[in-house]
């Protein structure tokens, strides 16, 4: 059977003695997902959050996954937008670029991680 994203977040996030709360952890990474994170920069990010808790393992220290998707924790590790793409059509613009700014015009979006996926990297006219 093929591991889904969230089962990769599941296993690059830190164990923690006591309560990991998977099924509300599942429920907001899907949320991130839906409003325009990429899975693998949250993925990078647990992963990344492992490696700086390393000390801490298996102990309370280690926030509950759902907590630290709450509060968009994966914002505190270095970015850089994913070399794969949501979808093979879209590529990511960067906020306050020339591109961005076209964008805009045409569609508001929000601005997640510093930019936004469209269709292309200019609107069309």
């Amino acid at each position: 059977m093929e591991k889904d994203d969230f089962d990769r977040f599941w296993e690059a996030y830190p164990p923690r003695k006591g309560d990991r709360g998977k099924t509300p952890a599942r429920a907001l990474f899907e949320k991130a997902v839906k409003a325009g994170i990429h899975p693998e920069d949250i993925i990078r990010a647990a992963a990344q959050y492992a490696k700086a808790e390393k000390e801490n393992l298996n102990t309370p220290f280690i926030m509950q996954a759902q907590r630290w998707l709450r509060n968009k924790r994966w914002s505190d590790y270095e970015f850089k937008p994913s070399k794969t793409m949501p979808s093979p059509s879209q590529v990511f613009v960067r906020e306050d670029t020339p591109q961005w700014k076209a964008w805009q015009k045409v569609k508001k979006t929000p601005c997640v991680n510093f930019g936004w996926y469209f269709p292309s990297e200019w609107p069309s006219e």
